[in-house]
């Protein structure tokens, strides 16, 4: 598959997929679009990537992560942005930590009006594979501060 695509598209699909580090981010930080990063379920999230990066997140879109979702109880962590959910399991807990609600800890409405947007660059341009499989740190330089699409960036079929 050739993935013939502007170096604008390549960073938002890169955004959307990678799994970026801790490090990395940290690293990329001004170059990045943390409102795209926000929806990354493939990052291994933790409560100080959210709190390194608490200010440039997309709250709406953390609250809808289940990549987020499935390791946080973002209610406890960050009050003043999540409710704790009422527990309808048959446990009665103080509060749930049930992974069978979706969206889980959600204090804010459902604002965001870009999911038909990430879904688009999913079908178009079918990257998803792609980053998740053969993009690199290195990769990750050259896109993000060369502003430049790396030459392998052609991945054939088997």
């Amino acid at each position: 598959m050739n993935l013939k695509l502007s170096l604008k598209d390549l960073k938002i699909s890169i955004e959307l997929y990678y799994s970026f580090t801790f490090d990395e981010l940290k690293i990329l930080k001004d170059d990045l679009i943390f409102g795209i990063i926000s929806k990354n379920e493939n990052i291994k999230w933790d409560y100080y990537i959210l709190k390194e990066f608490e200010d440039l997140c997309n709250w709406n879109l953390i609250g809808e992560n289940r990549g987020v979702n499935s390791k946080i109880t973002l209610g406890l962590l960050f009050p003043d942005r999540f409710e704790l959910m009422d527990c309808d399991c048959p446990s009665i807990l103080e509060f749930s930590e049930c992974y069978m609600q979706e969206p889980r800890n959600i204090k804010y409405e459902n604002s965001c009006k870009s999911e038909s947007h990430f879904k688009e660059y999913r079908e178009q341009f079918g990257i998803e594979f792609y980053i998740k499989n053969y993009f690199t740190s290195d990769d990750l330089k050259t896109v993000f501060q060369d502003n430049e699409i790396p030459l392998r960036y052609d991945v054939s079929e088997n």
